[in-house]
């Protein structure tokens, strides 16, 4: 059998632990803004939390701001990559919608701090510093709605979907997903997020009508 060289150079020790103290870092992190926020807490913070040196942190992040941009940029961009791998595996348009929304029922039951952060310290901290964080996520928040724009004018081309203005069938499936989410992280944090599923795919699918 022949053996496939591939060109992908190996990675020595340093660049594998500097690697491994950046995700460090931003897990720290994530578990620091949960808890205290972004005005409050501090780099101080995040250090002791990552069991790291000050200066360490400062190796990979030049403040505060810096560190916050990254983790929520890095955070969306694994939400829209791992919804776009599954969805990629259904065979159809209505597989992808299901596998849409199991993924991001199942992201955000992983993740359950980050809705909150989300929601509330980012768009704090987007006030703060007049528009960064927005210029930062635009693209991978319009690649995140056009790829299930895609879904559902596939969906409504295929004759799957019933023939409606695409763009508002996105929101609306996205809202309806990003809703129950927000829903469950407020109200119901102990619940079985995961279990909302079929009830969120009976909506999308067949309405409310009777």
């Amino acid at each position: 059998m022949l053996k496939i060289r591939t060109n992908v150079p190996k990675l020595s020790r340093k660049e594998r632990d500097e690697i491994r103290h950046r995700k460090d870092i931003l897990d720290a992190a994530e578990r620091v803004f949960a808890r205290k926020g972004f005005h409050s807490a501090t780099i101080a913070d995040v250090a002791a939390e990552a069991e790291f040196g000050i200066g360490t942190i400062y190796k990979f992040f030049k403040n505060k701001d810096e560190l916050f941009i990254r983790f929520i940029a890095e955070k969306i961009g694994g939400l829209v990559e791992s919804t776009k791998a599954a969805a990629d595996r259904a065979l159809n348009p209505r597989g992808k919608i299901e596998a849409c929304v199991a993924t991001q029922l199942q992201f955000f039951y992983d993740n359950r701090e980050l809705h909150r952060i989300f929601t509330v310290e980012a768009p704090l901290f987007e006030e703060t510093i007049g528009g960064r964080l927005g210029g930062e996520l635009k693209s991978k928040i319009a690649e995140h709605v056009n790829f299930f724009e895609e879904i559902v004018s596939d969906g409504i081309k295929a004759g799957i979907f019933r023939p409606v203005k695409h763009m508002v069938a996105t929101h609306a499936v996205m809202g309806i997903i990003y809703m129950s989410v927000q829903h469950w992280s407020i109200f119901e944090p102990d619940s079985d997020l995961l279990s909302w599923k079929d009830s969120i795919l009976e909506v999308i699918f067949n309405g409310i009508l009777a």
